[in-house]
């Protein structure tokens, strides 16, 4: 009875989980969501205002590599394209915190977002920049490979999606360009 009982406490914990968090870098690929959550998960494409105040920028160190991060920016702000994915387990939400070990959550009000399918989410909407003592301005360090794997990402969403990426995404090596 006891077990009964835990089993069912679980299940509705696991149902009634549910976080959205906004990616704008590799987590944009399907492949990179299916390796760090499991499966394939629900997008939602999206623009992030340039009113909320950031720019996507190549400024977020691990291993001597640099990778995208969002920085705050009162004179040069952009729209930013990304996705919102739709975590559904305590798991999904962990391994990503762990694959994004130098980035805190904060919260994105969602006056903030453009939906670019017909769709809405009224829940609270989570992204990712890096900790301060994460940031770096070394851009000889950004992995082609890692470039490419956003931009393929990018183009299941179509060219103009991957054309919006390049465009608004500062200092991207110009080779991609």
């Amino acid at each position: 009875m006891e077990t009964n009982k835990r089993n069912i406490k679980n299940n509705k914990t696991k149902k009634n989980f549910v976080k959205y968090i906004f990616v704008y870098g590799a987590m944009i690929n399907k492949f990179q969501q299916k390796k760090t959550l499991g499966k394939y998960v629900k997008t939602y494409p999206v623009i992030l205002n340039k009113n909320f105040g950031y720019k996507r920028i190549f400024n977020a160190c691990d291993n001597n590599i640099t990778f995208l991060g969002l920085e705050k920016n009162s004179n040069y702000n952009t729209n930013i394209n990304g996705l919102i994915i739709k975590l559904t387990s305590k798991k999904q939400y962990n391994n990503i915190k762990k694959r994004e070990v130098v980035y805190k959550l904060i919260n994105i009000p969602r006056q903030f977002f453009s939906f670019l399918k017909d769709e809405n989410i009224n829940n609270k909407i989570y992204g990712f920049i890096p900790y301060k003592n994460a940031v770096c301005n070394n851009n000889d360090n950004i992995s082609d490979k890692y470039v490419n794997t956003i931009l393929n990402g990018c183009k299941y969403y179509g060219n103009d999606f991957m054309k919006e990426f390049i465009n608004t995404t500062s200092n991207i090596p110009n080779k991609f360009k």
